[in-house]
């Protein structure tokens, strides 16, 4: 059974008896899995029938990545919890869902200054105190000396740090789950391990260690929302595979409001037929000697075709693209059509091009010219446009 909901005290003060796990000493991924163990605590803290984070990292898995707010949605309903993902949030929210017992999920800028926090982070708020701090378990440490505290239980983050790192955009702002009803359904107490994707090719020709690394990523979007926004005419299983690689992309490009997400989401949904086409469908041989591009040895057309969901075409601009990314896409160009380098050269481009002034205007037509050359399926850019304010509340 669940714990019964604890009141407030008369001062104000509320401390859930929240379990802590630490993300550092997980089995898998322990720089990526901060959704998973803040998710787990919880679970278990509403009485899920699960041994720890590694237990419960095996459900996550089977619906999608550990960065995924949607397979953790759906990894929390097998075990028996139910919670729903927000965008809108605010200190309101923090102290009703404590008030009736139940500790949050919260996502905070947990890099640099306070004063220009960056990254993405989730961790648990399991109390308050008289002052209006909030207690947490933080699952990698110590936000408050820059995580060289590997102990997170029990933290007092202070009010004012959190208007900065969780609120950062203003009121209802702060991301996070909510948790609600008791309802813990049997589940077994192990889960066979979900099969692991097998390695796709990138992770030969990137073996130095070059990758991006996700961990830092912020969750700008989830891929229910992406798909949502992409429409029926969607692949669902690419969304999710290119979700974790959108909201680095994103991140690591500034694309970071709803407005500029909203301007860069539509583009490349029509760019890429509605996320179909990860490369053009012609074979590229009218690229062939065009020195425009760069294309100046036989065969270069075909093989530096348009790639990527702004396509990244001619051998110059995929030698350009991997002194940016510090990455040899020239020897295996076709890496450049597999996540997460298919989103992420869309982000390039978009930086390039300084897009986010735009998007900030609102300004689809500026957008559209800059990535088309013209205004063509400007009608479709636009419904993408106004679907995906609607589902990001742009």
């Amino acid at each position: 059974m669940a714990p019964n909901p604890l009141p407030p005290a008369n001062n104000g003060e509320i401390k859930l008896p929240v379990p802590y796990w630490s993300q550092r000493d997980n089995m898998e991924q322990p720089f990526r899995t901060c959704n998973t163990s803040s998710c787990a605590m919880v679970a278990k803290f509403l009485g899920a029938n699960i041994s720890g984070d590694d237990d419960y990292f095996q459900y996550v898995i089977k619906y999608g990545d550990t960065t995924d707010h949607g397979a953790q949605t759906q990894a929390l309903a097998e075990i028996g919890i139910q919670s729903t993902w927000n965008t809108d949030l605010d200190f309101e929210d923090l102290d009703k869902s404590l008030e009736s017992g139940l500790p949050i999920v919260i996502g905070i800028l947990h890099r640099g200054p306070i004063e220009a926090p960056s990254g993405g982070h989730m961790l648990v708020v399991i109390g308050r105190n008289a002052n209006g701090d909030y207690i947490v378990n933080d699952p990698f440490g110590s936000v408050l000396d820059g995580y060289a505290s590997e102990d997170g239980e029990g933290l007092l983050y202070p009010r004012d740090m959190l208007v900065r790192r969780w609120t950062a955009d203003g009121a209802k702002t702060g991301w996070g789950r909510l948790f609600y009803g008791n309802n813990v359904a049997a589940a077994p107490t192990q889960v066979a391990s979900a099969p692991v994707a097998s390695t796709p090719p990138m992770q030969t020709l990137f073996a130095s260690g070059n990758v991006p690394n996700p961990a830092a990523t912020g969750q700008y979007i989830t891929a229910e929302q992406l798909i949502q926004i992409a429409g029926g005419n969607a692949p669902a299983d690419r969304l999710r595979e290119l979700t974790p690689g959108l909201n680095e992309t994103l991140q690591r490009f500034q694309i970071n409001t709803p407005l500029r997400i909203c301007h860069f989401i539509a583009q490349v949904a029509h760019e890429s037929d509605c996320f179909n086409a990860m490369e053009e469908y012609a074979s590229g041989k009218d690229y062939e000697g065009r020195s425009d591009l760069g294309n100046v040895q036989p065969g270069d057309g075909v093989k530096f075709k348009g790639r990527g969901l702004i396509q990244l075409t001619g051998r110059a601009n995929y030698e350009k693209f991997s002194q940016a990314m510090n990455l040899d896409f020239v020897s295996q160009p076709e890496v450049v059509a597999q996540a997460p380098y298919a989103i992420m050269v869309a982000g390039w481009f978009w930086d390039n091009n300084q897009l986010n002034p735009d998007a900030d205007n609102d300004d689809i037509e500026t957008v559209t010219r800059v990535i088309n050359g013209g205004y063509n399926g400007l009608d479709d850019r636009r419904n993408y446009l106004q679907r995906a304010k609607s589902v990001l509340g742009a």
